[in-house]
C-alpha cells in the first residue's frame, strides 16, 4: 500500500510549464498549507478534465479536488469538464490568499434529432443550449423533466416535453414546416450619386425574407428595364447593393421572392443625383496634414 501511495505521489506531482507560467497538481483531499496564487477546485466527482485559458491541466483526484497555482494575481478562463457531466466554465480572478472554487457537477443526457431539416437549435426555458448540424451529432442536455424548443432557420418552431436520463441517449424526430413566405424592404437613403466622390457612390436595399427563396432585382427607368439580378435569399437581412449608373433621375426597383409554392413582390424608388460633394479631396487632405504633423513632431 505504501509503495502504490508513494507511487501516486510521483506521477501527480507539481509539474512546471514556463511557456504559460502555471503548474498544476492534485490535492488528494488536504487543502490547507497552499501556495499563493492557487486555485483549489473542488467537484466531488473525480476524474472530471480541468482546462485553464483553453490549456489542458488534467483531472480531478479520487477526491474531486484539484489544485492550479499561478505566478501572480489575474483573471483565468477555467472549465470543468467530464463526459456525463454540463460543463463548467467561468472566468476567475486569483487572488494571492488564493481561491477555492466549490462545483456542483449538473449530470446530463443526450439527444440525438432526427428532422427534415438542419440545422436545428435546441432551447430550454429559452436559454440556448446548442445547435445540431445533422443525425450523427448528440447534444448534452442536463437531466430532468423540460419542454425543449426545436427550432431552424425559415422554419415554425416545435416544442416537444423530454425527459432527459443520466448518461442516456435520447432519440427525437422533428418534423418543422416551412414558414409563409413573407417579404420586407428597407434602405437608410434613397438617393445616391456614383460619381467616386466616396459619398453614397451606391445605394444598398435590405431584403428581409421570413424563409428560404430565390430573389430577383429587376430595376427600370421609365417603362425600361435597365439592370437585373437574380440570388439566393436566406431567412432575415439579405444585403443587395446596387451601384447605378450615370443618367440622372428616378428609378423604379421591382423585387420578388418566390418559392416552389409561392411568390411575393413589393416595389421601391431610388433616385441618382450626380452631384459631387468633394468628400475625397476633404478625407485625403486631412489625411495628409495629419501625416505631416506627425512626421514634424519626430522630425523636431
Amino acid at each position: 500500500m505504501k509503495k502504490i501511495f508513494a507511487l501516486l505521489l510521483v506521477v501527480f506531482s507539481v509539474i512546471s510549464f514556463s511557456e504559460i507560467s502555471i503548474s498544476f497538481g492534485i490535492s488528494f483531499g488536504n487543502l490547507e498549507g497552499l501556495s499563493d496564487y492557487s486555485l483549489v477546485i473542488v467537484t466531488g466527482e473525480s476524474f472530471m478534465d480541468v482546462y485553464v485559458d483553453g490549456e489542458y491541466m488534467g483531472q480531478t483526484d479520487i477526491f474531486g479536488q484539484f489544485i492550479v497555482t499561478f505566478e501572480e494575481s489575474g483573471y483565468h478562463f477555467v472549465e470543468v469538464q467530464s463526459e456525463d457531466y454540463i460543463v463548467f466554465s467561468r472566468m476567475i480572478f486569483i487572488r494571492k490568499e488564493g481561491v477555492v472554487l466549490k462545483l456542483k457537477p449538473i449530470k446530463a443526457g443526450r439527444i440525438v434529432v432526427f428532422s427534415n431539416v438542419y440545422p436545428i437549435n435546441v432551447y430550454i426555458d429559452g436559454i440556448f443550449w446548442g445547435e445540431i448540424k445533422n443525425e450523427n451529432e448528440e447534444l448534452k442536455l442536463p437531466i430532468g423533466e423540460y419542454k425543449v424548443m426545436f427550432s431552424s432557420p425559415g422554419y415554425e418552431k416545435l416544442e416537444k416535453e423530454l425527459v432527459i436520463d443520466f448518461k442516456r441517449v435520447t432519440p427525437v424526430e422533428l418534423f418543422l414546416k416551412k414558414l409563409p413566405l413573407e417579404m420586407y424592404l428597407r434602405s437608410d437613403y434613397n438617393e445616391f450619386s456614383p460619381n467616386g466622390d466616396w459619398y453614397r457612390d451606391n445605394w444598398e436595399l435590405e431584403i428581409l425574407l421570413t424563409t428560404f427563396s430565390t430573389v430577383t432585382v429587376d430595376i427600370y427607368k421609365g417603362d425600361l428595364k435597365i439592370d437585373n439580378y437574380v440570388f439566393s435569399g436566406v431567412p432575415g437581412v439579405n444585403l443587395f447593393k446596387w451601384n447605378g449608373v450615370k443618367e440622372e433621375g428616378d428609378y423604379l426597383v421591382k423585387v420578388s421572392a418566390y418559392d416552389e409554392d409561392e411568390i411575393v413582390t413589393k416595389s421601391t424608388n431610388v433616385k441618382i443625383n450626380m452631384k459631387y460633394t468633394y468628400l475625397k479631396e476633404l478625407v485625403i487632405i486631412s489625411l495628409l496634414s495629419l501625416v505631416g504633423v506627425i512626421v514634424y513632431s519626430i522630425v523636431k
